[in-house]
């Protein structure tokens, strides 16, 4: 069995490019929020002091991706090509 998450977090302020992942999280386990509770809410930037309002929330759905053993990365296959590996398994 397989099973596979993967959740990026990503946001940087849109004067200097410094990443603010680290505020909203400090944010989102203090307030004990969810992600999209934070739209609305202004989040200063740590390093050039910006006020960046956070606008929404984008879901990301990758349609294709490569996997790869690390053992064997030069063998990656396609989303299709693993799916079809697996049942064969």
């Amino acid at each position: 069995m397989i099973i596979r998450q993967t959740t990026i977090h990503e946001c940087w302020c849109p004067k200097c490019s410094t990443g603010q992942m680290d505020q909203i999280h400090d944010i989102l386990f203090k307030e004990k929020q969810q992600l999209t509770e934070m739209i609305g809410k202004t989040i200063t930037c740590s390093k050039c002091g910006s006020e960046n309002p956070v606008d929404d929330v984008l879901i990301v759905i990758p349609t294709h991706f490569m996997v790869a053993s690390h053992n064997d990365a030069n063998k990656a296959k396609s989303n299709d090509e693993l799916g079809k590996w697996l049942d064969k398994e």
